[in-house]
């Protein structure tokens, strides 16, 4: 410092002298000359002196340049550390004659000055070579000395001391005796520039529009400084006072105070320092009424946070060449307060830093970061241990804070002199606590940059979104989840790439970004999965808490559930949250029973609308191919679907899907259908469109249709009801189209053909209620003799009846049909072989008249084949087996008309 000084002023001196002396001699071209020569000697700067030069003596000295430059040992490659484009200079004549060199003013116009040190370290201000005797040689002209007229009281027993001496000597008594015979009234800048820059690091900062003064009447009295200047976009307004510059001189405590104040509020300076050695006790504060302008002001963005309102900071500094301690630290701000202190030591190569903060409480509100419970929105008691070991190695940090009541551990670490210049520092953190653990590694700026890994785990994602304060619907899903990957973040992208997830049952690895630019992320991601579970976010088995999903049971006995479709509601409405364009594969799909095997899929999520394609997906040993749409925006959801699966095993794809296990074969179906509802039990009941069945090369389980027929028996009046899982009707196609609406499919080209059997007909099939009213015409081979189908069929001669729900429905002829023609009927249930006419004509044995009694009400059998009982018993007889309503068959009606 003292040294800068002593250049400073002897640089000052010198010009004094030369203009004293030559302009009395020389013409002005020699005086730009000598100027050059004296400062390029005296310094070591190259001095550039282009334009014109004005001397003047009345009414007081000056002398005035105009395009002034000076290069160090960079200005080989043409660099000028300092350029003014005019100096204006005023001397005192009078103060001159008494002893003493006043300055009556010096002004720099539009100086730039530029601190740069390039690539190789070296400076622009370095001087082409080493400053020595700078006092002596700038007081030399034409190589004779010059020595001072002696201050005022100063003893005139011996010669002053020579100002090679001062060179000599840097001792404050030196400097003190300088600053004596040297005054400088005023000393101003107009419209200066400072720009420090740093290749290195890449690290630059420009102060703009400096106009400040600079005024120091005496050496005993008060130096001041006051002004302003620009930085980063934000007026400066400075004022500062430095109580006693002669006492600082002589290595003594000097008052000093200052203050910044501009938009974003005041910074205060006031204490003592001392220069040699440097020290000395400040106590320093920041506040203002905007603590987002503030950041602002220094480079750090506070966007998302809001009005954060007014800001204090307060601290006691106690500085020494081996120690700086910062005391009595407390902040302010956003409702949050900062206590500590932090003790540096300075008398090592590389500073070692220790601080310890307490934070008592941050509003997450705040920046964006709030949750559904007020509680969520706060971290309190921050207690943290700081330690820096020199800026080049890590600084860490360790102790934990409190988050809705739970403690967290912090642990974290990072390089401080990266950061500093602005440049990207390693990073390695972890958050732990019982509901998450959070872990980061790689590089971070303080901009907000991320480069690196980071990993996210919870045990159960319901439980810590309801711990924050937004609970999910009741579920069993959404459980373990971990996350982890690299990650490229910026303001306004995040990058995801090498990333691993798992959630519940599902578990895979991606790619992609999320871009926050818009009112909603942008998600494009590329993902493999090795299992996707849809049960916890679509409704299935898995996240209704038990029972079997709201499936029913089979045409084989199944029971039946309870519930049917499930109506526990869906909700959609997550859509809106997030626009998407994913390209998805999995090795398998599951949802509830159904299972889905190598697929892809391309999902596109646009203003709460989702597009799902399919290309095709692997299932049940067939394909599907198509497209699938839903729509959250509207309160009630809408889902249209256009597939074509082909290929397909009929039995576990059914099964899976319906919980209805009565066909086997393979299975084509294309369906172009649209919904709208918010519960599985909602949208069934709304379906409407088209469908194409049509199944091959199978069976029918639980009923044989030709035995059935065959083995005529009392059920075959009363209902083929229970079924047989040993039984099977087999088929070599089966197919229907159906017309849907409001959840109701309905067919009239029911047709089945088999090497036995052929059947036709149609009817409804209630998706919503899971029901069944069909009604078929079967027919059969007239012999069992050979396997083979044949044209020689027998029909039955009445319609079958397929009525109830689809998990056991009963199966029974037309009744109607019978008792319009019995003798036709009778003549063909004859012709077909076997069964209960023949039966009980050739052995009417005791089990069988038992059978006809419980279920016939007491009719005898073999009288009905005579037509010895009437219409009416016949219907009263049929009413009681089925237990059906008195009079549905017409009972009594005859009587009316006779």
């Amino acid at each position: 410092m003292k040294r800068i000084l002593v250049v400073a002023a002897g640089i000052v001196v010198l010009v004094v002298v030369v203009a004293l002396v030559v302009p009395f001699f020389l013409p002005k071209d020699t005086i730009k000359r000598q100027i050059v020569s004296q400062v390029e000697t005296a310094t070591g700067w190259r001095l550039r002196l282009d334009g014109s030069v004005g001397l003047s003596l009345l009414p007081s000295f000056s002398l005035s340049a105009r395009d002034v430059g000076l290069s160090g040992e960079a200005g080989a490659d043409g660099v000028e550390f300092a350029k003014v484009e005019e100096i204006d200079f005023g001397l005192s004549l009078t103060a001159l004659v008494g002893g003493t060199v006043r300055i009556t003013g010096i002004t720099l116009h539009k100086p730039q000055i530029l601190l740069e040190t390039d690539a190789a370290g070296r400076t622009s201000w370095a001087p082409r070579r080493t400053l020595s005797d700078l006092i002596e040689e700038s007081l030399a002209v034409d190589g004779g000395d010059m020595t001072l007229p002696p201050a005022p009281g100063q003893r005139t027993d011996r010669p002053a001391a020579p100002a090679s001496s001062v060179a000599a000597d840097e001792a404050g008594s030196d400097l003190a005796d300088l600053m004596r015979r040297v005054q400088v009234d005023e000393l101003t800048i107009v419209d200066g520039t400072v720009s420090f820059a740093d290749k290195r690091s890449g690290s630059a900062v420009s102060l703009q529009s400096i106009n400040t003064s600079f005024f120091l009447p005496s050496a005993e009295e008060a130096a001041t400084l006051e002004g302003s200047l620009v930085w980063q976009g934000t007026t400066f307004d400075l004022e500062a006072e430095l109580g006693a510059p002669l006492a600082l001189a002589e290595n003594k405590p000097s008052e000093v105070t200052a203050q910044i104040s501009g938009d974003f509020g005041t910074a205060t300076l006031s204490g003592t320092i001392a220069a040699e050695p440097l020290g000395g006790t400040l106590r320093v504060g920041l506040s203002g009424g905007a603590l987002d302008k503030a950041l602002a002001a220094f480079g750090v963005s506070a966007q998302g946070a809001g009005d954060i309102g007014a800001y204090k900071i307060a601290a006691t500094a106690d500085l020494s060449p081996q120690r700086i301690a910062i005391e009595d630290l407390s902040a302010s701000a956003a409702g949050s307060k900062l206590t500590g202190r932090l003790v540096a030591d300075t008398g090592k190569a590389e500073p070692v830093v220790a601080a310890s903060l307490a934070i008592d409480t941050i509003a997450l509100d705040r920046f964006g970061f709030g949750g559904g419970d007020p509680a969520t929105d706060r971290i309190e008691a921050i207690d943290l241990d700081l330690s820096l070991d020199g800026l080049s190695r890590p600084a860490t940090a360790k102790g934990g804070l409190t988050w809705n009541g739970e403690r967290f551990a912090l642990v974290a670490s990072a390089a401080p002199e990266p950061l500093l210049a602005g440049k990207p520092a390693a990073i390695n953190a972890s958050l732990s606590g019982s509901h998450l653990k959070l872990g980061a590694k790689g590089t971070a700026s303080l901009g907000g940059a991320f480069d690196g890994r980071l990993s996210f785990e919870t045990a159960n994602l319901r439980d810590l979104l309801a711990w924050t304060g937004n609970p999910l619907p009741p579920g069993d899903g959404l459980k373990r989840f971990a996350a982890s990957g690299r990650i490229e973040a910026g303001p306004q992208r995040i990058g995801f790439s090498d990333a691993s997830l798992a959630l519940d049952g599902t578990s895979g690895t991606g790619k992609g970004e999320i871009v926050l630019d818009g009112a909603v992320p942008r998600i494009t991601a590329t993902l493999a999965l090795d299992q996707l579970v849809l049960d916890p976010y679509l409704g299935g088995e898995g996240s209704a808490g038990g029972g079997n999903g709201g499936k029913a049971g089979s045409v084989n006995g199944g029971a039946k559930s309870a519930g049917g479709w499930s109506r526990e509601a869906i909700d959609f409405s997550a859509l809106k949250a997030v626009d998407a364009d994913l390209a998805l594969s999995a090795k398998s799909i599951r949802w509830d029973d159904l299972k889905i095997d190598k697929s892809r899929l391309t999902v596109a999520i646009t203003g709460g609308k989702l597009r799902a394609g399919l290309d095709p997906l692997s299932l049940y040993q067939g394909v599907a191919n198509g497209v699938v749409n839903i729509d959250g925006t509207q309160s009630v959801p809408a889902v249209t679907a256009s597939l074509d699966l082909n290929g397909l095993e009929a039995h576990p794809f059914l099964t899976d899907i319906a919980d209805f296990r009565a066909l086997h074969g393979k299975a084509a179906i294309t369906f172009d259908l649209a919904a709208s509802g918010a519960s599985q039990a909602a949208l069934a009941s709304s379906l409407s469109g088209k469908a194409l069945v049509k199944f091959t090369k199978g069976s029918i389980r639980g009923i044989n249709i030709p035995q059935m027929v065959r083995n005529l028996s009392v059920a075959t009046l009363l209902g083929w009801g229970k079924n047989d899982d040993a039984q099977a009707t087999d088929f070599n196609e089966l197919s229907a189209n159906f017309v849907v609406d409001k959840g109701v499919a309905t067919t009239s080209d029911l047709n089945l053909v088999g090497p036995l059997v052929r059947v036709s007909g149609g009817g409804k099939t209630d998706i919503g209620q899971r029901t069944l009213d069909w009604r078929v015409e079967p027919k059969i081979v007239a012999s069992l003799e050979g396997k083979e189908a044949s044209d020689d069929m027998v029909g039955l001669g009445v319609p079958v009846v397929i009525r109830g729900p689809w998990d056991k429905p009963q199966i029974y002829p037309d009744i109607a049909g019978i008792l319009e023609n019995p003798g036709d009927a009778y003549k063909k249930l004859q012709s077909v072989s076997g069964g209960l006419l023949d039966l009980v004509k050739k052995n009417p044995g005791k089990a069988v008249q038992e059978t006809v009694k419980q279920l016939g009400g007491g009719i005898d059998i073999n009288k009905v084949m005579d037509g010895e009982v009437d219409d009416e018993a016949v219907l009263k007889t049929i009413e009681q087996g089925f237990k059906v309503a008195p009079n549905l068959f017409g009972l009594g009606k005859k009587k009316k008309k006779d």
